[in-house]
């Protein structure tokens, strides 16, 4: 059955409401706001939350705005024996509640409020679905474009991706499901850029005039092909500021500097620099103590954060056994032992490259062309 919570401090008022709705609805009560949070935080959801606006401790608009918080996809509803006008104006203005009734309510009216909750909720669910799994769709083909089309910069964003993990592990991250599709798209721009200029600048090479204009750009090339896509803004906006220091330079060549770069932007950039050093060296205490010098360039929460997390980091330090398959031999979770290139010189696939099955039945298109040798070396987690 749907669930309802009802919170009154009245215990008879309770009793009531569980012979009027037992039969239709699972009924979870309690007599105190405070312990109905408690209870919301450990996880237990419902449908329908219903509370008595005036309680001891803790009133229902108080209760409600938590509630809000804590459940937001629970429909709110609030009863109060006064006609208390300023409450009303609270809870509607603060988007607290869907519904307000007035004590005594009769069953009739009190059932059809609640009929009207559930198909509420029913539609937020229906749409919070539709549009997630949406926008994991666009992701996950937008990703296997990447991979596909520029598998050096894919194989950076996947880098990236577990480089992001160190550095905010531990720290809470508000909308930590942004700055993760941030990272997966940070370098969809890329796409417009050639893979000299790409290998150059992800080695941290110095790059000549003409190169760097071109590469600079990728960021806000990427911002401006995503935001058509709804719920993407704040994500273009981490991705617009992923070469951005904290200290305002570097691109785009603007005034936003310190906090006023998104905070997805701040930790993606430590990501990018730290890439840039283990690509170039592929030693860890070089890059850390590199990093440290650039006084003003990082967040240093977020920096110090990273450093005593790097160490720890199996994400980074994997050890893995290089080997010689078949193309019919290889598996996806494997990752590539070397640059795959075709014999007409097309870039398929890149060295420490996860193999997927987009990427597996490439190699195997190739292959049956006659445009790739049989054998290529791959690296398997040890």
């Amino acid at each position: 059955m749907k669930p309802i919570m009802l919170v009154d401090d009245d215990f008879n008022v309770l009793e009531g409401y569980k012979r009027q709705l037992r039969t239709e609805y699972e009924i979870t009560t309690f007599s105190s706001a405070q312990e109905a949070l408690d209870h919301i935080k450990k996880g237990n959801e419902y449908w329908v939350i219903i509370s008595d606006y005036r309680m001891p401790g803790m009133d229902g608009v108080s209760f409600l705005e938590k509630v809000k918080e804590l459940s937001p996809d629970s429909v709110r509803v609030m009863l109060s024996g006064q006609a208390d006008l300023q409450a009303v104006i609270d809870v509607i203005n603060k988007g607290n509640i869907f519904r307000f009734l007035t004590k005594p309510c009769q069953p009739d009216d009190l059932k059809k409020v609640i009929a009207d909750c559930m198909r509420q909720y029913e539609l937020i669910t229906a749409e919070k679905e539709l549009l997630g799994k949406t926008l994991a769709g666009s992701i996950k083909v937008l990703t296997d474009l990447l991979a596909l089309a520029k598998p050096i910069a894919f194989e950076r964003s996947r880098r990236l991706k577990a480089i992001v993990k160190i550095v905010t592990n531990g720290v809470h991250i508000q909308n930590a499901w942004q700055l993760d599709i941030a990272t997966m798209l940070s370098q969809i721009g890329c796409v417009t850029i050639p893979d000299d200029i790409l290998k150059k600048a992800f080695r941290g090479l110095q790059l000549g005039d003409d190169e760097l204009v071109i590469y600079k750009n990728h960021p806000v090339i990427a911002a401006d092909m995503l935001k058509k896509i709804p719920r993407l803004e704040e994500i273009c906006q981490i991705i617009k500021y992923q070469e951005k220091y904290y200290d305002g330079t570097g691109f785009p060549e603007d005034s936003v500097s310190g906090d006023s770069i998104p905070e997805g932007a701040r930790i993606l950039k430590i990501a990018i620099d730290f890439d840039i050093f283990i690509n170039a060296m592929n030693n860890d205490d070089y890059a850390i103590k590199e990093m440290q010098k650039r006084r003003g360039w990082y967040d240093e929460r977020f920096l110090s954060n990273f450093i005593t997390n790097v160490v720890k980091s199996k994400e980074i330090k994997k050890k893995y056994e290089l080997t010689t398959l078949t193309i019919n031999e290889i598996k996806e979770g494997m990752y590539l032992g070397e640059d795959v290139i075709t014999k007409n010189g097309v870039i398929v696939g890149t060295s420490k490259q996860k193999i997927t099955q987009s990427l597996l039945l490439t190699l195997k298109n190739y292959y049956n062309k006659k445009l790739l040798h049989p054998y290529i070396k791959v690296l398997i987690a040890k």
